[in-house]
């Protein structure tokens, strides 16, 4: 069952990553596990074309240029190179003109280069990038999401994280879901009764919108309707009692 919710999440995060395309600048988002960052990221990424979306892992985080070739290939300029070969591609492509779809934005925009598990870059490679963002006269809006490690690289002005500080103009600390997200998220699967829709606020508050997706996917599969009740809710409880913590007070 793949859908997208247009959680409070999804537009906070949409809403920054159009603030730092607009202002030609660069932003982080910053949040827990499981609150829908990264499902949100996919969405935006999906419905907007100049937008290249990565995640850092080991191989990229350890490798800039196998990063700078991959964004190479996302933003449409081919061919190899050396790192500088390529940083300097990067710097100088021109942009197209924004798609009448997105008549909202400025007829020129910078890319979005989305970078999710960013706190798996090294700092000399997160500099590096900088570099070539439209803040040092590039074309290119870098949006860096991560745990707080990420926040604690772009929240100082001291040492060796400043030059990174002055150069992320957005930023935005994700911590929970509200509960008309819990209730989205319900809705969405076809939940009734309230007493259901208290028991998945309760799984949102502790465990975000991750634990409630993987309450609701259990209870779908275990309920012979298509309508997911308190009961159904509870019976998938008892397959995932790591969930069990957060209702208690409703046992």
């Amino acid at each position: 069952m793949k859908f997208f919710v247009e959680t409070s999440v999804a537009q906070r995060v949409s809403r920054t990553i159009d603030l730092a395309r607009r202002m030609e600048t660069n932003a982080a988002i910053i949040g827990v596990p499981g609150v829908g960052k990264t499902v949100a990221l996919n969405a935006y990424k999906e419905s907007h074309p100049l937008t290249a979306m990565f995640t850092i892992t080991p191989i990229l985080a350890g490798s800039l240029r196998s990063l700078l070739e991959e964004m190479c290939l996302q933003v449409g300029l081919y061919g190899g190179g050396s790192i500088s070969d390529l940083e300097h591609r990067l710097l100088k492509f021109n942009v197209p003109l924004w798609s009448s779809q997105d008549s909202e934005m400025p007829p020129s925009s910078p890319h979005i280069v989305i970078l999710d598990e960013a706190q798996n870059l090294p700092l000399k490679s997160l500099r590096q990038l900088l570099h070539m963002s439209v803040e040092d006269g590039g074309n290119i809006s870098f949006v860096f999401c991560g745990n707080n490690e990420v926040l604690k690289r772009v929240n100082t002005d001291h040492g060796a994280f400043a030059q990174i500080s002055r150069r992320v103009t957005f930023r935005e600390p994700i911590e929970s879901i509200l509960e008309d997200d819990a209730d989205l998220l319900a809705s969405a699967f076809g939940t009734e009764g309230m007493d259901a829709y208290r028991l998945l606020r309760a799984i949102g508050a502790k465990f975000h919108a991750d634990g409630v997706v993987r309450v609701l996917k259990m209870a779908r599969q275990l309920g012979a309707e298509k309508v997911i009740r308190a009961s159904h809710i509870l019976d998938a409880i008892e397959i995932l009692p790591q969930f069990r913590s957060a209702i208690r007070q409703y046992a």
